[in-house]
């Protein structure tokens, strides 16, 4: 590091030994993260981790759509807050990235892992989940469409699909960040595809009711639905009978769950040791055991409740049929026009 001022690159030097005296100390005794993952889905993961580090209590504090918003409350008023964020949303991690609230912390585990999987400095992939298309089989027969664009055409054929079709509202992160990524993905029509769909589609504000109204028919069909939602429910025959699903050929998004220990931590150490456990095989295991997708191609494929990554993309016979995510500035300048145009399309109930 090159001084220029010699009081700032003390206090920057002073932090950084600080760093390091913390960890040669070891980690704290408490963790606190914050995520849009439920602690059933934590459990695993948990396990794992004790195995590991006994001594540190973690608390999993579940805030659905609401983690970014609570975490900025919560730094605000001084109250005990996040170490560690683990969710979707990102529009939200290039808020928190812009806001210089992330630590930039450079992972022994990150050199192992795809470089789509690191969006931002201290930003790593959690989970690479699926958008799929579900559909009920005993209304449309063993095979429903296979891409938004057939499903348009479907839609046009048989204007008697008109309200049996769902999807997300694209206020919710998930939702929006599927309807980004495939639209990104097909720049040249995409807007058109949806066109025809949002007349004749009753956007949920949620994906439960989705997958629950597709099983007792109320829904025929159901387009970007997570699979982290659906592949488990997918074991169970009754339900698998009744509905079938695919990828989307003309575009899968593969949303990444993101994570990231933030600046302010009262327990940095034991965040990393998190984040660092997340990101190795077993980690990556725990995620899959959880339900979620892991992205690691050397996880124990008996114990992952749904896919892998690398199933998406051997299905789909290319990494190019992908979908992706593209955090941007136009992903925060032109969200609030997107949503708007999408509202117009889709007319979700308020």
């Amino acid at each position: 590091m090159k001084c220029i001022v010699g009081i700032a690159c003390a206090a920057v030097l002073g932090l950084n030994s600080l760093s390091q005296a913390q960890e040669r100390q070891g980690p704290e005794k408490e963790l606190y993260v914050y995520t849009n993952l439920s602690s059933v889905q934590w459990d695993a993961t948990l396990k794992g981790f004790k195995r590991l580090h006994p001594d540190v209590a973690v608390s999993i504090v579940d805030l659905g759509s609401s983690v970014f918003e609570r975490y900025y409350v919560d730094s605000a008023s001084g109250v005990r807050t996040a170490d560690l964020i683990v969710a979707g949303g990102g529009d939200n991690w290039l808020d928190i990235t812009k806001k210089g609230r992330v630590l930039e912390y450079d992972s022994p585990q990150g050199a192992a892992m795809p470089d789509w999987s690191k969006p931002a400095k201290g930003v790593y992939t959690y989970s690479a989940d699926p958008a799929v298309m579900i559909y009920n089989k005993p209304l449309l027969g063993k095979d429903g469409p296979k891409s938004l664009q057939a499903l348009a055409d479907l839609v046009v054929a048989k204007p008697t699909l008109a309200g049996k079709i769902s999807t997300s509202q694209a206020v919710a992160p998930f939702a929006r960040a599927a309807n980004w990524a495939w639209l990104t993905h097909n720049k040249a029509d995409g807007w058109d595809v949806l066109a025809k769909l949002g007349p004749a589609t009753r956007p949920e504000r949620t994906v439960g009711p989705i997958i629950e109204k597709v099983a007792t028919g109320e829904y025929s069909i159901g387009f970007f639905v997570s699979g982290a939602a659906l592949f488990d429910r997918m074991r169970q025959p009754a339900f698998s009978a009744i509905v079938g699903w695919s990828y989307i050929t003309d575009g899968t998004p593969i949303i990444p769950r993101l994570m990231a220990v933030v600046k302010d931590a009262k327990s940095p150490v034991a965040a990393k040791l998190m984040l660092d456990y997340l990101l190795t095989a077993e980690g990556q295991t725990t995620v899959g055991m959880g339900g979620a997708t892991p992205y690691r191609d050397d996880v124990d494929r008996s114990k992952i409740k749904g896919v892998t990554y690398q199933d998406v993309v051997t299905a789909l016979g290319s990494e190019s049929a992908i979908a992706r995510e593209v955090l941007d500035e136009d992903y925060l300048t032109k969200r609030q026009a997107f949503q708007d145009r999408w509202a117009a399309l889709f007319k979700p109930k308020q």
